[in-house]
């Protein structure tokens, strides 16, 4: 994987680093502030989009990805350790 995008989801917002260029940002869990991140994404190819299922807080998120054809998958793991 050549970027990828670690997210961290709660209810009310989203924890990003985007090891790429190595920022973190927090936005609110909700369709507009999802958008405009992920807009800003110009080429989805090489970029892998990590996060954690939390019950249902993480399906806003699922849905966008699916739509926009993102590439993602699960990782309990790895993503409680990075953002400790």
């Amino acid at each position: 994987m050549s970027n990828v995008i670690w997210i961290d989801v709660s209810k009310d917002k989203l924890d990003i680093y985007n090891s790429k260029n190595n920022l973190q940002k927090k936005i609110k869990n909700n369709n507009n502030e999802i958008n405009h991140y992920f807009n800003k994404i110009k080429n989805k190819k090489g970029i892998t989009v990590v996060f954690e299922p939390t019950g249902c807080y993480h399906q806003r998120l699922v849905r966008y990805l699916n739509d926009k054809e993102f590439d993602y998958f699960f990782d309990t793991i790895r993503c409680y350790s990075f953002f400790k």
